[in-house]
């Protein structure tokens, strides 16, 4: 049942000409603008969970984002406890790829490497992605320690939709199946932290508010809010380095028609928009990692790469 309650009597305001346009994106433009690193290094996105692309904003890390557009310009603001889970998966991920050796005995019984496979009929074109990452899932429990962590990291609320749960499913992948915290943000999140803990001129740095003592927050350290997971498809005998990515990954708008809420109850709302991505990686010489993650995984020297057959099948 949803629960609704109202923090501030300041009326709630519409985005307006005077905003950014995010009528009308396409998935490369929502791509590139949520995460921009991983658009670099992409070649085709085989398949995504954004179908209807109006009203969507692209953020970083959708959930922290999207709250403090609400805060910052008064928007109604709605969250699932689905949104709230995946946002705590997410970081939850970053934490493990940080102390992945310390981890491994909590997880993974095997020593050593080792590749996930799931197999499907069908070539890249025209495959379930989505089907393919819940199956990993049930891969995934075969080879970890306490195989119930599947069932405490997949999302069972009302508000549950399939999305929520192949999203989680991706953020399982990228947890339990670590190899390192990969991502340009990791030391500057660390900086970010340890100044947080650590500041000394209180005049310079920080906020006094009744009293108590609050750190500031850059917008542009916040740590993304999605997972990526390195994927090798093997489509019919020819393999292809690719990359899965879920998350936040964005603001969604809406209307409340409510004119009690807002003047015009029309585009007052947001909402962190979740979602994921599959893509393949670019090759050559701007792409050296994607290559090198192809040989390593031939070599058995990483784990953090799942491996997805296609092709037909008994």
């Amino acid at each position: 049942m949803p629960v609704t309650f109202a923090p501030s009597k300041v009326p709630a305001e519409s985005f307006n000409k005077y905003q950014p346009n995010v009528e009308l994106l396409s998935q490369e433009s929502l791509f590139k603008g949520a995460c921009y690193d991983q658009y670099n290094r992409s070649d085709e996105i085989l398949q995504s969970s954004f179908q209807g692309l109006y009203d969507i904003a692209p953020k970083s890390n959708g959930f922290v984002h999207t709250v403090t557009e609400a805060y910052n310009w008064h928007r109604a603001l709605i969250i699932r406890p689905d949104d709230v889970w995946i946002a705590i998966l997410v970081q939850f991920n970053f934490f493990v790829n940080g102390n992945a050796e310390l981890l491994r005995s909590q997880f993974v019984s095997h020593e050593g490497q080792k590749t996930l496979e799931v197999q499907e009929s069908g070539n890249r074109h025209t495959v379930d992605f989505g089907k393919m990452a819940k199956d990993m899932t049930a891969e995934i429990d075969r080879n970890i320690v306490d195989p119930s962590l599947r069932e405490w990291i997949l999302p069972d609320f009302t508000t549950t939709t399939d999305n929520d749960i192949i999203g989680s499913s991706l953020s399982d992948m990228a947890t339990l199946f670590a190899a390192e915290f990969f991502s340009k943000h990791a030391s500057e999140a660390q900086d970010l932290g340890n100044g947080a803990r650590h500041y000394d001129n209180e005049a310079q740095f920080g906020l006094v508010l009744g009293g108590a003592s609050y750190h500031r927050v850059y917008n542009d350290l916040i740590p993304h809010g999605y997972a990526e997971v390195n994927v090798v498809i093997n489509d019919n005998g020819t393999e292809i380095p690719s990359m899965m990515i879920a998350g936040h990954v964005g603001s969604h708008i809406s209307s409340s028609e409510d004119k009690e809420l807002s003047s015009t109850g029309m585009r007052d709302t947001v909402r962190p928009a979740s979602g994921w991505w599959i893509f393949t990686t670019l090759s050559g010489e701007k792409t050296q990692a994607s290559a090198h993650c192809l040989r390593a995984w031939k070599a058995g020297n990483v784990k953090k790469v799942s491996k997805v057959i296609l092709g037909k099948h008994d």
